[in-house]
């Protein structure tokens, strides 16, 4: 049933399938070194990013921390305002129709 010609061809499959199988595994180990290597220069870059953007000095920085700036100011205005209408209220009192 068997013959030398059908055992080589079964054994040179099994090769083929063998060499395929850690070819895969070679390039996926490979791959996921490359993932790993992406994700960190990620980071790296997200935290540069980041650092530039809170550093009052460069330009997103400087924008950042006009904008806190302005809220604060605005807060300050609005309730100096308001205590002046209160104030305004009490020494003035309104007239009834």
């Amino acid at each position: 049933m068997l013959d030398g010609g059908v055992i080589a061809q079964w054994a040179a499959v099994g090769v083929l399938a063998a060499s395929q199988t850690l070819y895969i595994l070679r390039n996926r180990n490979g791959k996921v070194a490359e993932d790993t290597e992406e994700k960190t220069q990620i980071k790296s870059d997200l935290k540069n990013i980041k650092g530039q953007l809170n550093d009052p000095k460069t330009g997103l920085g400087a924008i950042k921390q006009s904008v806190d700036d302005q809220k604060l100011h605005c807060a300050n205005v609005s309730t100096e305002l308001s205590g002046k209408i209160k104030t305004l209220e009490a020494v003035r009192p309104r007239s009834r129709k």
